[in-house]
């Protein structure tokens, strides 16, 4: 069969739309096709007709031609037959319309695309093994960022509503040891920022509370930042008293598991924070390539459509790499006093603890 390549199953209308084309091509009309390559081509066969038909000499004509065409497109697609050529060249109902044609051979390329894009970074973020899953999911994500401005460029807007964002498929669930991990990292966190408060003023200028995968640990981050918010005091006790005005001891969790969770820590909270961002973009870069996959599957979207949800979805990721960015900038350098001010006031902030973890 033709249509038979790997990936979601090919529309009807770009299968007859490719054959169309190509049957316009053979018929000898003349076309600008700059802007497509055999690459553009959902079936294999018919990027071998296309390159073929760009390759052989122009001079011949008639039979002769078709068949050079069939005999080399024979060489990169086996099964490439003279009377498939004739079936495409019965094909075309308006050779006329052949620009028609190409705008749907491209539209293709563009779901095709963009699916294969996220594909990768989907596999990317599922990698463990790799020595800096987190590095490699952002260079992936500016892969795919620098590919829909690319197809940003070449379609131009039209008006029409945006596609409806869709419901958010089920992240493919971490193994124990990297799910224990978290819990882990968020564990210690919460002991860390107890201890630490100071350092909160700082963290939540970059860490937000969904960036963490347990519910339960969402919500003390929730109160933590809350008693920081209006300058009460902070430590394992009154952060119980937090949870408890919020209703978080209703649903089953006991007063010892929050206790246990704020208890003293000697790690360094700013660390922690950092830690739990990669996290954060592992999951972000999960859910962000099953959505984009979602519109590319959806075969009633335009491609200015699937480009522009694209680029939308893309942003969440964008904005929890910017606040990880964020939390390795170095802290401000001190506004130089004036002689009105008197001499520079001590330290306000402790000196940092060693980044360590268990």
């Amino acid at each position: 069969m033709h249509d038979e390549t790997d990936g979601p199953p090919s529309p009807d209308a770009l299968f007859h739309g490719e054959q169309a084309l190509l049957g316009a091509l053979l018929l000898g009309t003349e076309l600008n096709v700059d802007t497509l390559g055999p690459e553009h081509f959902y079936d294999p066969v018919h990027a071998a007709l296309f390159a073929a038909i760009h390759t052989v000499d122009p001079a011949k004509q008639g039979l002769e031609r078709l068949n050079a065409i069939v005999d080399l497109a024979a060489e990169h697609a086996p099964g490439t037959s003279a009377s498939y050529a004739h079936t495409l060249i019965r094909s075309c109902p308006r050779p006329d319309h052949a620009a028609t044609y190409v705008r749907m051979v491209r539209a293709g390329h563009v779901r095709r695309s963009v699916r294969a894009h996220a594909d990768r970074l989907a596999h990317v973020a599922a990698d463990r093994n790799q020595p800096s899953r987190v590095e490699a999911i952002c260079a992936q994500a500016d892969v795919l960022n620098r590919h829909l401005e690319q197809l940003a460029a070449d379609w131009r807007p039209h008006p029409g509503s945006l596609p409806r964002t869709p419901a958010t498929p089920p992240a493919p669930e971490p193994d124990d040891e990297e799910r224990e991990q978290r819990h882990t990292d968020e564990q210690d966190f919460l002991g860390a920022a107890t201890t630490h408060p100071d350092t909160l003023k700082t963290i939540r200028a970059y860490l937000r509370p969904d960036d963490l995968s347990h519910p339960v640990h969402r919500e003390l981050v929730r109160c933590l930042l809350a008693l920081d918010h209006r300058g009460d005091a902070i430590d394992p006790v009154t952060i119980l008293w937090e949870a408890e005005h919020r209703g978080l001891l209703q649903s089953g969790i006991t007063a010892r598991y929050v206790l246990d969770a704020c208890a003293s820590s000697s790690f360094d909270p700013e660390y922690l924070a950092c830690r739990l961002l990669d996290h954060a973009i592992i999951d972000t870069a999960t859910r962000t390539a099953a959505v984009i996959r979602q519109y590319t599957n959806d075969i009633t979207l335009s491609p200015h459509q699937i480009i522009t949800a694209g680029r939308r979805t893309l942003g969440a990721l964008t904005a929890v790499r910017i606040r990880r960015a964020t939390a390795d900038q170095p802290d401000p350098p001190p506004t130089p006093p004036t002689a009105r001010d008197g001499p520079p006031p001590l330290p306000a902030r402790p000196v940092r603890i060693a980044r360590t973890h268990r």
